[in-house]
């Protein structure tokens, strides 16, 4: 089971910036420092990645402010299928993986194109 769920809106042809904060049960930010993360999307579990991002290519790691920021150049976004799509993050620290994040994510068509 996942940290969180999340369902996000691409804009295709936009810039996309999402950020997820990772709390101890006391408020305090989980300190993420030596983890690595990945992320992937896909239309349906059976159908190849549209999104593959780690941390250092699309994926940000704040590890003493718990936060992981997802990072996508509108150059990206305008390739990715329209539609509902799922996803999912996991954090990687030594032996230890982490589904922090699942749900899904809807890419909105671009109507203006160069």
């Amino acid at each position: 089971m996942a940290l969180m769920t999340a369902n996000l809106t691409i804009d295709a042809g936009a810039t996309f910036r999402s950020t997820f904060e990772f709390l101890q049960p006391d408020d305090s930010p989980l300190d993420l420092t030596g983890y690595h993360a990945r992320l992937q999307a896909r239309r349906s579990l059976q159908h190849p990645p549209f999104i593959d991002v780690s941390d250092g290519s699309g994926l940000l790691i704040d590890g003493p402010n718990g936060r992981v920021t997802l990072l996508l150049a509108a150059t990206d976004t305008e390739t990715f299928p329209p539609g509902r799509s799922v996803f999912d993050l996991e954090l990687h620290g030594g032996q230890e993986v982490i589904r922090a994040v699942e749900g899904t994510i809807t890419v909105r068509p671009e109507v203006t194109r160069g």
